[in-house]
């Protein structure tokens, strides 16, 4: 689900949900609804999300796969978790 990808992004980034929200110009219950599935979020919010993490909006994309996804369960299990730990560490330094 995009909304828990956005949640674990911001969390990742140690913003709070109202300070992520002023930055993006919406309400904190608007920013909730969306982090709940609440909300679907329109291609253009998404872009405005991913600008106010400074990521591409292919990596929000990224932590919507899920393990029922793909073919490879295994492989899945062992590679997921650790590409991303490596993608929130690489986009989290300042």
């Amino acid at each position: 689900m995009i909304g828990s990808a956005i949640k674990k992004i911001r969390k990742s980034k140690n913003l709070k949900q109202i300070e992520f929200a002023n930055k993006l110009k919406i309400s904190t219950s608007s920013l909730s609804a969306i982090e709940q599935g609440a909300r679907k979020p329109s291609l253009k919010m998404l872009e405005k999300i991913a600008k106010g993490f400074d990521l591409p909006l292919s990596i929000i994309f990224w932590f919507t796969i899920k393990r029922e996804d793909v073919d490879k369960k295994e492989a899945f299990d062992i590679l997921k978790p650790q590409i991303d730990s490596m993608i929130l560490s690489l986009f989290n330094k300042n």
